[in-house]
């Protein structure tokens, strides 16, 4: 069941990839059996974690089979230096201008605080060199033009019956209405340009140890 419904996202051995690491003694949201099965069994609204039907026995089994996870926990041994990944993040590599981490940084892209907590290794490598490759609906871009002939692109927060709102790069949150635009269009393509060959390979693997670090510890409390 596991391999079926559950590897495509949390990796075969339960490292994480476009879901969270199951390779931790603490779940974040998920403390109890209780909580774990009831996560499996109803999804988490608003994410890429969807429901499923499983009866009982099966639930008993799911969460099992998760937890024993946790008890091979280990973090792995990376090539990177988190500290110098940390100053590349903040500094030369600019990613601090999108994202944010502590509360420190830009808010365009995603809160990478817990980054190393719900990402393995690989999906934090991909995500730099080759962002483009997997976009999570949540990260879809809008493109619109008012009629005023103002043109804006963002990531997409809401688009609701009459506004759309979006984190435009360079305008910071924008609600417009639509009956002020004269286009808009959702763009199921990464805003974040890719950083292969623009870093070096040291480089991305010091950002990877230093993402791979954030929220590690928090998590296993």
């Amino acid at each position: 069941m596991y391999r079926n419904h559950c590897a495509h996202c949390h990796g075969e051995k339960g490292q994480g990839g476009r879901g969270p690491s199951l390779r931790t003694r603490r779940l974040r949201q998920a403390d109890s059996d209780e909580d774990l099965a009831r996560i499996i069994k109803s999804g988490i609204p608003g994410s890429i974690m969807p429901s499923n039907y499983y009866d009982e026995k099966q639930l008993g089994l799911m969460v099992a089979y998760v937890r024993a996870f946790g008890a091979q926990s280990e973090q792995a041994v990376l090539a990177g230096d988190a500290t110098s990944g940390e100053a590349l993040f903040f500094d030369d590599g600019g990613c601090g201008q999108c994202h944010m981490v502590g509360g420190k940084g830009g808010r365009t892209g995603p809160d990478l605080s817990e980054a190393g907590a719900v990402r393995s290794a690989a999906h934090l490598r991909e995500s730099i060199v080759d962002p483009g490759a997997e976009v999570e609906p949540r990260l879809y871009a809008v493109r619109a033009v008012t009629k005023a002939g103002e043109k804006l692109y963002g990531r997409r927060l809401n688009i609701g019956t009459f506004t759309v709102q979006l984190l435009d790069a360079s305008r910071g949150l924008v609600s417009v209405a639509k009956s002020d635009l004269e286009s808009f269009e959702i763009v199921k393509e990464s805003m974040m340009p890719p950083y292969s060959g623009v870093l070096s390979t040291g480089q991305v693997d010091d950002l990877v140890a230093y993402l791979a670090s954030l929220g590690r510890e928090e998590s296993s409390k």
